[in-house]
């Protein structure tokens, strides 16, 4: 499922600096929002299904979520609609 780029993007981030693209296939850029949530950091990155992905959804397929590392941090996914989001009610990076 391709990403996009989020609204109020306050990062982008790349590939690794180690990234293997021969041995892990390639890697491109992820356009982030970082807020708050509480006392952590909330990286907020979003995604936007092609018609064939929307099907496969609707016709009751599910969405993986994966996570290249070592451990698993926690994650949160929304459905939202792109033109009626709200501002975050969160405190954003300095």
């Amino acid at each position: 499922m391709p990403f996009v780029k989020i609204r109020g993007a306050t990062a982008n981030f790349g590939k690794p600096r180690n990234w293997n693209e021969k041995e892990a296939g390639p890697c491109g850029d992820l356009w982030v929002r970082v807020d708050r949530y509480g006392p952590y950091k909330q990286h907020n990155f979003a995604w936007k299904p092609d018609a064939e992905q929307l099907a496969l959804l609707n016709g009751g397929g599910e969405i993986e979520v994966h996570l290249i590392c070592d451990f698993m941090p926690p994650v949160g996914v929304s459905a939202v609609k792109r033109d009626e989001q709200p501002e975050p009610e969160v405190r954003r990076e300095p």
